[in-house]
């Protein structure tokens, strides 16, 4: 597999944190509107190699309240 959405998950992953997951904007808008199911936080922008800036989002479990 290549391509651009190889090379920006290839990148995500080694910018995030051991245990995060980073997910670009077109996956963010993909996800269902349920905050019951995902909870969706936007990181700063961000230079990838290869790629420019990219402002990636953290995807976690909703918090429990």
């Amino acid at each position: 597999m290549f391509g651009t959405p190889v090379n920006l998950a290839a990148r995500l992953t080694a910018t995030a944190y051991p245990g995060a997951v980073l997910i670009d904007g077109g996956l963010a808008e993909a996800l269902p509107r349920d905050e019951l199911r995902f909870d969706v936080s936007g990181l700063r922008p961000r230079p990838l190699q290869g790629l420019g800036r990219v402002r990636p989002r953290l995807l976690r479990r909703p918090r429990k309240g």
